[in-house]
């Protein structure tokens, strides 16, 4: 648990961590009753069922957006509540919890189980909410981990778009807080800038992979050296037919029905994106990369970036809870080479005043997803399953009474939380 933080105050109480918990706090909005409803949960980093989300996704609090107070920038409704979360998990981390022996051997305290939170995920939006986060993606300094920005000023000595080992920002690497007011959440036991972590979900699956899709099959599509339709609509006929088949073929779920222009945002003026899931963008892409295969010699960088995301990503979607040293090599060198073709292709293309291959913060994020000085898992901090909670809290939310569907939701969880333990654990009465 602690393999990334050596320091840290946890070993005060348990030197051997034997009776330490480690958590994860996660926060998201969901839209219902003409309203957003902030929904704070909390997750084990240990816990044996952590892909149902039923049974491993706990609510702290539902709080909707129509109540929030702000003062100048900052939440000060979701700082107060943070405040109360904040001192509750101290005094889990100092006080603990004590187990009881059975009563009939003397009903003891025979351990004491004490609770660290050890990372903060979600999407970005609710991370600057939370974190009263300056340096953000609106902002001219876009990244909460370093000094990065967008060489809005002329200034281009701390520009994202410089990939390299050797980039300025490097240097800044959790030096300062992207904060003036401090958040309440800073105040947690053993709190530092590093357990904020970029959520792979929004920055891969449904960000930079969506932008590198959509232009590349805007440029395949464009031709007829892959699809030979003699028109559009038939080339994306074609190339829908060969998608679908491929799924089918490789058993991968896909809810794409068919690739359409709206899908891919193909328009004059505005950046090609594909407009799907998550999931079904990892399907397009390992489709994507299968089909171009006996192209290679037409579409070369295409090929390379499509290559390298794919081994890159499914490395870590497929390995451990922590990186050992090759995995953590082999995904730098994949990262590197995709962030390097991706840069140059965007490039080339606004030298031609085309417009693909965009370029955004989050492009910035995967250089520390593919770097992270940390040995945890990146993929450990994607919130696939709080998503999939929330999806179903946000269906439970719309069938309930708008006074009362929050109480009406924690009482609906709270009651089916045993059916799900013993679903899936199988070990309670």
């Amino acid at each position: 648990m602690l393999r990334d933080f050596p320091g840290h105050p946890a070993r005060d109480h348990d030197p051997e961590l034997r009776s330490s918990i480690g958590c994860t706090l996660y926060g998201d909005e969901v839209d219902c009753h003409g309203d957003s409803w902030m929904f704070l949960l909390w997750s084990s980093d240990t816990s044996p069922v952590s892909t149902h989300s039923p049974s491993s996704r706990w609510p702290i609090c539902i709080l909707p957006a129509s109540k929030y107070a702000y003062a100048g920038d900052v939440n000060i409704t979701l700082q107060a509540v943070t405040q109360a979360i904040t001192a509750s998990f101290n005094r889990l981390s100092i006080d603990g919890i004590p187990v009881l022996d059975l009563p009939s051997l003397g009903g003891r305290v025979v351990a004491r189980l004490h609770f660290y939170c050890m990372g903060h995920r979600g999407d970005w939006k609710a991370l600057v909410t939370l974190f009263n986060m300056k340096r953000n993606y609106s902002a001219n300094q876009v990244c909460w981990l370093c000094h990065a920005d967008k060489g809005a000023d002329g200034d281009l000595s701390m520009c994202l778009t410089d990939v390299s080992h050797f980039a300025n920002w490097w240097g800044t690497l959790h030096q300062t807080m992207p904060w003036e007011t401090v958040p309440s959440y800073a105040g947690l036991i053993g709190f530092g800038i590093s357990q904020i972590v970029p959520d792979l979900l929004h920055v891969w699956n449904l960000g930079v992979s969506r932008d590198l899709l959509g232009s590349a099959l805007k440029l395949v599509l464009s031709e007829r050296h892959v699809f030979n339709g003699p028109t559009l609509p038939d080339r994306l006929k074609q190339a829908t037919e060969s998608l679908r088949r491929f799924a089918k073929q490789n058993r991968y779920p896909l809810r794409l029905r068919k690739l359409t222009r709206s899908k891919l945002c193909w328009k004059t003026r505005k950046y090609p994106m594909l407009s799907s899931s998550g999931y079904d963008a990892y399907v397009v892409g390992l489709w994507l990369e299968h089909e171009l295969s006996m192209h290679a010699a037409l579409y070369q960088e295409i090929c390379t970036m499509l290559w390298a995301s794919n081994k890159a990503i499914s490395l870590l979607y497929s390995a451990g809870r922590f990186l050992n040293q090759g995995e953590k090599d082999s995904l730098g060198a994949l990262g590197d080479l995709f962030l390097r073709v991706y840069l140059s292709m965007a490039a080339q293309a606004k030298q031609r005043h085309k417009l693909t291959f965009r370029v955004r913060p989050k492009l910035h994020m995967l250089c520390h997803i593919f770097r992270s000085p940390r040995m945890i898992n990146p993929s450990r901090y994607s919130t696939w399953m709080d998503e999939d909670f929330l999806k179903k809290c946000g269906k439970t939310l719309g069938l309930t009474d708008v006074r009362g569907s929050h109480h009406r939701l924690l009482e609906r969880w709270l009651m089916s939380i045993p059916h799900n333990l013993q679903k899936k654990l199988g070990c309670l009465a």
